[in-house]
């Protein structure tokens, strides 16, 4: 590649880089408009401009001097000079065509003959049969005829002898070379021309002819094996052949050839030691656009292989070579470039910081804040192209829909699922959609982007409706349409049934007891069978009983119908973390009689595994669920009303599930406790994160509790840590060792007594403050939450002295922390979350918490999907199968026997 065709690489490419031609002299002036002198000295001067533009590259340039030169010559009547200047003329073509196949242009194939021509006519004027056979084996590369290369290459070489012009030695091997590479000869063909390849180096005294010859000595061996010494030897030799070179232009081309080759078996050290060579020659050529081209280009290959300070390095200097040329006058030659290489730089910045990113693998709120830069430079080229429309040259639309294709994809990372499907909707809407390539390549995939974005959001039906059309499209190619069709199998499947449930008949029905007999009363009419197992399930006081694989079989169904209640008043429960029995207990005495509901989310320890779970044999009707992925066999009973079922579990504790089972049923009975396994409905986040507010908002907002203290990972450091804001500071009373058994007796006279902090602390954590950032209008509630907490421990005081128990207090405080953008990490059960919650953007930068001190999870939104208690899947089964995220219907089957 020259320096002046972009910075894209030239893949596959057959172009040779020979040692040069004979003339050697630089002064030019050609035109003969006025001329007094002869043609000889006129054809002199051809032959000089013809060089010159030969060495700067400008082969087409070269050609038409060297033409010149020849009607010059013949019209002195100096065979000579005319054998010289058909000869050099011979050699330019060749690379004008070399250089148009390169570039994909068969327009100009014609000229082939004229190459024939000249190379006839010269032979036939005494030129030397080994000039002609070599320019003859060069220009047989034009051909696709390897063999006749081979041939005509190996007659050059015959013509070699002591004293022989090393350039023509080296140019004939360099032919050679390219002939075996085409044939596609075997490593032993070309290593048998080491030691000539090896004798001709040492021996060489030109520099240009050492670097072209070693640069195409690579190519030859090139390999994904390529070994680190020879691409050191190659920048030794190019380092010093650019010290004595009169052409850095040709040097500069024959590293373009050498990169592509290498590229194509992958990105390597090595190929970013070719780079940054590649960069030291532009240097010397003196183009800054060329300049700015080659460390566009350095920096992508650095970010490929995670090297984040060269990236940074090149980027800085591709930035500076763009700042230079817009510094240019007005009239200077590279000024008119400026707004197209800016654009580049824009583009290019933004694509190589984002495969910096995804090679060095960050994670967290650090990845988040580096996914903004990228996005921040996507919107600057956006917005630059835009502006600058009117200069830019090509089709500024498909510049457009490029970049807005990178874009939307960063946004989705970001999880501003939004901006994101609008940006997709813009790409397949882009007038660069009437070609077939893009359309096919760009414009359908943006469009399945869109519809991911649709789904994440939780508009599984726009999702599927997209997906239909895609799959509709005869323009999807086959990844597309893969990709597609798993799409909408996932939606059929999995997404939709769950959504159409939650908007169902039996769902309304869940909604509608919430609104006659209070959220309590319905979420225990939900539990009631699973209270009912556990009564009526034969105990001994040694066996922690079959509760776990009960308690998952109810849930399989059941957590859906407790969802659908706490939608329809979510702000009469609270939810919180716990991951030993004592702090499910703790938090039943410190939160049960304050809100109608506690919904405890377990992230302590799971067991997955196959697991022979009983079953109430008559347990079933148009009114029951659960059992989702069991399979029942209720023709054989374990007990006298039991049946085996069998299922892939993920079981809580046995400890933790004994537990609910006797001493915490009455509160399970009354609906005041629910417990959720946290991973199996998407909660993967160790600390309390942006997965347990997506579940929150599945549930329609319950409100939360974390520790008084926040979490930041030691990898991100302190700038990562999100703000938090302590609004109102009050004291919680609580009875610190009531027996849950006697909790649940004596709640029910409380109410009136709960009402006014239940009221105030919801008040607070919904206010519309938070959206407005009217912190005096919360921090004023300050006194009255003194007040109800007054009342509240006089009437615990009054409580306790029934059984004994000591009201203890603990700090408290309503807090705010600043909303950080969800989507960190992937997980199929937390993906399934995102999918069956319909997310709108959030209006409100902060996300209200109730801070307990020294209890509850700690906040941290960067946290990475590392929930111990992760859910396993069985071997080739996802775990959603085995999620919670159910439908909240019947789910188990019952398998048919059939007689042999």
């Amino acid at each position: 590649m020259s320096d002046d065709q972009g910075h894209q690489w030239v893949h596959g490419d057959k172009n040779v880089q020979l040692s040069g031609v004979s003339d050697s002299t630089i002064e030019i002036r050609i035109d003969s408009h006025g001329d007094t002198r002869g043609p000889l000295a006129l054809a002199e001067d051809a032959m000089q401009a013809g060089r010159k533009c030969f060495l700067a590259s400008d082969f087409h340039g070269a050609s038409e001097k060297y033409e010149s030169a020849v009607e010059f010559a013949v019209r002195a009547s100096d065979t000579d000079l005319e054998v010289r200047a058909r000869m050099n003329a011979a050699r330019a073509l060749s690379e004008v065509l070399f250089e148009a196949r390169r570039l994909g242009n068969p327009t100009l194939g014609a000229m082939r003959r004229f190459i024939d021509e000249h190379l006839r006519i010269a032979e036939q004027r005494g030129a030397e049969e080994s000039d002609i056979t070599l320019e003859r084996a060069l220009a047989s590369l034009l051909d696709d005829d390897p063999a006749k290369t081979i041939r005509l290459a190996r007659q050059a070489l015959d013509f070699v002898t002591e004293g022989v012009d090393e350039k023509y030695l080296v140019n004939a091997l360099i032919v050679l070379l390219n002939g075996h590479r085409n044939a596609g000869s075997s490593p032993e063909a070309i290593d048998d021309l080491s030691e000539r390849v090896a004798a001709t180096l040492q021996s060489s005294s030109n520099w240009d002819s050492r670097a072209l010859l070693s640069a195409e000595w690579l190519r030859s061996k090139s390999s994904p094996e390529v070994a680190r010494e020879d691409v050191v030897t190659l920048c030794e030799v190019f380092r010093g052949a650019a010290e004595h070179t009169d052409s850095p232009t040709r040097l500069a081309h024959a590293l373009d050839e050498v990169l592509a080759e290498i590229a194509e078996h992958g990105v390597t050290s090595g190929l970013l030691m070719l780079a940054e060579l590649r960069y030291e020659l532009a240097a010397l050529v003196g183009s800054e656009k060329a300049l700015c081209a080659t460390a566009l280009q350095t920096s992508e290959i650095a970010a490929a292989l995670g090297d984040r300070a060269t990236v940074d390095r090149y980027l800085r200097l591709a930035r500076d070579s763009a700042a230079r040329v817009h510094a240019l006058p007005a009239g200077a030659p590279e000024r008119s470039e400026w707004d197209g290489l800016q654009a580049l730089v824009y583009r290019t910045t933004g694509n190589t910081m984002l495969r910096s990113i995804d090679a060095d693998g960050a994670e967290g709120l650090l990845r988040v804040a580096r996914l903004k830069e990228v996005a921040a430079v996507f919107e600057r080229a956006i917005d630059f192209a835009v502006e600058h429309r009117d200069q830019l040259r090509g089709d500024v639309d498909d510049y457009l829909a490029e970049v807005r294709w990178s874009l939307a994809r960063v946004k989705h990372d970001l999880d501003r699922l939004a901006e994101a499907a609008m940006l997709f909707r813009q790409v397949r809407s882009a007038p660069a959609m009437r070609h077939p390539r893009f359309a096919a390549e760009i414009g359908l995939p943006a469009w399945l982007g869109e519809a991911h974005c649709l789904l994440r959001s939780g508009h599984g039906e726009e999702a599927s409706l997209a997906v239909r059309q895609i799959l509709a499209d005869s323009r999807a190619q086959d990844a597309t349409r893969g990709n597609a069709e798993q799409l909408s199998a996932y939606l059929d499947n999995v997404v939709l049934p769950r959504n159409r449930w939650m908007n169902s008949q039996a769902a309304r029905e869940v909604s509608r007891s919430v609104r006659q007999v209070g959220l309590r009363a319905t979420i225990a009419q939900q539990i009631a069978p699973f209270v009912e197992w556990c009564k009526a399930w034969p105990r001994e006081d040694d066996s922690l009983g079959p509760y776990a694989g009960l308690f998952d079989f109810w849930g399989r169904g059941g957590f859906a119908r407790v969802a659908a209640a706490l939608r329809e008043k979510p702000h009469s429960a609270i939810a919180v973390d716990a991951e030993t029995v004592d702090e499910v207990r703790m938090w039943a005495q410190i939160l049960c009689p304050l809100f109608e509901t506690v919904v405890i989310k377990w992230k302590g320890p799971i067991t997955s595994t196959v697991a022979m779970v009983p079953q109430r044999a008559d347990y079933g009707g148009p009114d029951s669920f659960g059992g989702h992925g069991y399979v029942t066999m209720a023709g054989l009973q374990l007990y006298d009303d039991w049946a085996p079922t069998i299922g892939f579990a993920n079981l809580i504790p046995d400890q933790v599930a004994h537990m609910l089972a006797t001493e915490a049923l009455p509160l399970l009975e009354d609906g005041r406790l629910v417990l959720v396994p946290a991973p199996v409905v998407g909660c993967t986040q160790s600390m309390v994160g942006w997965t347990d507010h997506l579940l929150l908002d599945f549930v329609g907002g319950v409100v939360s509790v974390a520790d008084g203290r926040d979490s930041v990972n030691e990898a991100e450091g302190a700038a990562a840590r999100p703000r938090v804001l302590d609004l109102v500071g009050h004291s919680l009373p609580y009875m610190a060792d009531v027996g849950l058994q006697d909790l649940a007796r004596v709640l029910d006279e409380g109410d009136e007594w709960v009402q006014p902090f239940q009221s105030l602390l919801v008040q607070s954590l919904n206010s519309d403050g938070l959206k407005t950032e009217n912190w005096q209008g919360i921090t004023l509630l300050e006194n009255d939450f003194r007040d109800a907490s007054r009342q509240l421990n006089a009437w615990l005081r009054d409580v306790s002295k029934v059984g004994g128990w000591h009201v203890a207090e603990v700090p408290a405080v309503v807090s705010a922390s600043s909303a950080e953008e969800l989507g960190s990490g992937s997980e199929p059960v937390t993906d399934m979350l995102r999918a069956i919650t319909r997310r709108e953007p959030d209006l409100s930068p902060w996300v209200p918490y109730w801070r307990l001190q020294g209890m509850g999870g700690h906040l941290d939104w960067s946290r990475p999907l590392d929930n111990p208690s992760r859910p396993s899947p069985r071997a080739g089964e996802s775990p959603t199968v085995h999620s919670w995220l159910c439908p909240g219907t019947p789910g188990w089957v019952m398998p048919t026997y059939r007689e042999a």
